[in-house]
């Protein structure tokens, strides 16, 4: 009840809809909260509740969630060089990567000579 005020506008959510009402009350305190964000597509902001998640979308709420109570910033200094699929990585996801790696929550899967992958664009599973 805590955030039943926050508006979602995803063109794809509709609250009122019996198949996603339950998830109402947790899509909402997930905005509140700036957890979730959406995608925005020709103007519109998308949800994509029906989709599958990447590496980057889910780290990119983990971190998210941390930052809720962490407000140290020196993790903008941190070194994603060792990745070697860096330029795989969108925009908006690279302080969320420099935040994990400084944390030393993720880094990354080796590949040999100091470097490693991070796979952004991977699809994580739930277990």
């Amino acid at each position: 009840k805590a955030f039943s005020d926050v508006e979602l506008n995803f063109a794809d959510y509709d609250e009122e809809n019996p198949a996603v009402a339950w998830s109402a009350n947790y899509v909402k305190a997930a905005v509140a909260l700036g957890l979730m964000k959406g995608s925005e597509v020709d103007g519109k902001l998308y949800l994509n509740g029906n989709n599958s998640i990447s590496r980057q979308e889910f780290f990119a709420i983990f971190a998210r969630a941390m930052q809720i109570t962490d407000k140290d910033e020196s993790y903008k200094e941190a070194d994603i060089e060792k990745f070697v699929d860096k330029d795989k990585i969108a925009p908006w996801f690279v302080d969320n990567i420099k935040y994990l790696v400084h944390n030393k929550i993720v880094d990354g899967n080796p590949v040999g000579d100091g470097k490693y992958t991070i796979n952004p664009e991977g699809q994580i599973l739930r277990c």
